[in-house]
């Protein structure tokens, strides 16, 4: 059986962090690794503190270097993007964001990817 549809108002979050290495100057993915077929969201609006805890099930605290992006399953599919809920045990709502048949994730893709997020929102913020 197919994963349910994600519809088109619903929220999507990713999480970064400014001090990752392999993030670069940038803290939050927007191209695939080698062999990867899709990037990590999570469904719904968790807060920084909350995707801490659900990513690292508490082998860490959050800290003022975390983040969170949000976007919604419209925004990305009006970019080119396909959504596949295909959460497990670990992140019952995990979503992975991929492009169609063997359509290249270049820079022109990892720019939509981004322009689909507003501003984020860190740790410092209001998020504690």
């Amino acid at each position: 059986m197919p994963p349910p549809d994600i519809p088109d108002a619903a929220p999507l979050t990713q999480f970064g962090n400014r001090l990752n290495p392999g993030f670069c100057i940038f803290p939050f993915r927007n191209q695939l690794r080698l062999g990867e077929k899709g990037l990590s969201l999570t469904l719904g609006k968790p807060s920084v503190k909350e995707m801490v805890d659900l990513l690292y099930r508490g082998r860490r605290s959050a800290s003022m270097h975390d983040g969170v992006r949000r976007t919604t399953a419209g925004r990305l599919r009006a970019a080119g993007f396909t959504l596949t809920l295909d959460g497990g045990k670990r992140n019952p709502n995990h979503v992975s964001v991929s492009l169609d048949g063997d359509t290249e994730w270049t820079d022109d893709e990892s720019e939509r990817f981004n322009d689909c997020f507003g501003d984020p929102t860190w740790m410092e913020d209001n998020d504690a």
